[in-house]
């Protein structure tokens, strides 16, 4: 096929607007050239509409595969994110089990701490009352003997 210039194709077209007659016969003659090209034309955007739209769905369908791979692994990071979000909930449970067992221990411990230091002061009072009477009765001995 013979490909021709825009500036011929101008020239043509200002001969054709010059003689209507000839143009009108031109244009029987054309029609089945430009019909066929036409056609062809169709053909070939059928053609590339079809392998687009092929293209397309393979692209929806890589599209899609992903969603559902983004969709289960988020899932899976929800699963995880439980399971570990229970472990923490156990391990408060256990930390505060432990303080309060531990603060329990300190309460016993000062318990038995002021008993034994009640017990002490009495053994205080008694050592200081033995004392005493110790000295009294060494007061009492001294004053006889002297």
């Amino acid at each position: 096929m013979m490909e021709i210039s825009k500036e011929e194709v101008r020239k043509i077209i200002d001969f054709l607007r010059e003689n209507p007659d000839l143009a009108r016969e031109f244009g029987v003659a054309l029609y089945p050239v430009l019909n066929d090209r036409l056609d062809s034309f169709e053909h070939l955007m059928d053609k590339h509409f079809a392998e687009t739209n092929e293209r397309f769905l393979v692209l929806n369908e890589k599209f899609d595969r992903l969603v559902k791979e983004m969709h289960d692994g988020f899932e899976t990071i929800n699963k995880r994110l439980d399971a570990q979000e229970f472990r923490l909930n156990e391990h408060d449970r256990k930390f505060d089990a432990l303080i309060k067992e531990m603060h329990d221990g300190f309460e016993t411990i000062n318990k038995r701490l002021d008993a034994q230091e009640f017990r002490l002061n009495e053994h205080d009072r008694k050592f200081d009352a033995l004392i005493k009477e110790m000295h009294d009765g060494f007061e009492i001995a001294n004053k006889k003997f002297a």
